[in-house]
């Protein structure tokens, strides 16, 4: 890795006296697992609504290969190479899995217009979305819609689609939250098996995710980067202990979290 294909420089995003994002320096190179961690309104979910172009900076810029795309739309960012999954789920739960994927490669190869011709007409479409769903560990859902398979899975058709975006950095919010811890695992095995060009930047709580996923950690604390390293130096910086997770979790970080 030593390609830095998003950056932040001084971003800055305040909500009239409060400032949720303060100053943040940032970069991540291709193929980087990042897990961004932090209290609840340490700033995490602004900062990726920053990026994503779901919220507009009041300072700073952003930028994506090279390019400035601080004041580019959420759907431009979006075929630019920068996708964002949700922690809601936000699928066409009366669609197939493979229904899903499609309408996600037309949108992205632009012939999401033309949907009144049969899919048979886009061969290239079709291809590209079974592939993906192929690629999750979805093919024995292929055909079943949405509402009908479980809500883990839900979470890997969501990944899917944005997989048929062909992001250049895939930005994913709480990908494990409500999902049983058998499932989770599942999840996590997929994700870990995405393409390794790919940058990834996850919001996650449960540090045990955090700690299979992220080979770099980086710390929100009052809209302000606290710290980045690897899962190790966090877990052992005492300033992370004391303002993370405070005395009630110090226990848990260090005996469950990160251990062996």
């Amino acid at each position: 890795m030593s390609d830095v294909v998003l950056a932040t420089n001084g971003l800055t995003k305040r909500f009239g006296a409060l400032v949720a994002a303060n100053s943040i320096n940032f970069a991540v190179q291709a193929g980087e697992r990042r897990a961004l961690i932090g209290p609840n309104g340490a700033g995490k979910t602004t900062f990726v609504g920053l990026l994503s172009g779901t919220l507009r900076a009041d300072a700073g810029t952003i930028s994506l290969m090279g390019r400035d795309i601080t004041r580019e739309r959420s759907d431009r960012r979006v075929k630019s190479g920068l996708v964002r999954t949700f922690q809601i789920s936000s699928l066409f739960r009366s669609l197939s899995v493979l229904e899903n994927a499609y309408l996600a490669v037309s949108e992205h190869l632009g012939t999401a217009r033309e949907m009144l011709r049969a899919a048979s007409h886009y061969p290239d479409v079709m291809g590209r979305a079974e592939e993906v769903v192929t690629t999750l560990g979805l093919s024995a859902d292929m055909h079943r819609k949405v509402s009908e398979i479980a809500y883990g899975r839900q979470r890997l058709v969501e990944i899917a689609i944005a997989l048929c975006l062909r992001p250049k950095v895939l930005v994913l919010d709480e990908p494990a939250a409500g999902i049983p811890s058998d499932h989770a695992a599942l999840l996590l095995d997929v994700i870990n098996k995405l393409p390794a060009n790919i940058a990834i930047l996850m919001i996650e709580h449960d540090m045990q995710v955090v700690r299979r996923f992220a080979n770099r950690v980086t710390v929100f604390v009052g809209g302000a980067v606290l710290m980045t390293g690897t899962p190790a130096e966090v877990m052992s910086n005492e300033h992370v202990r004391s303002v993370y997770l405070g005395q009630s979790g110090h226990d848990r970080f260090t005996s469950n979290s990160f251990s062996a």
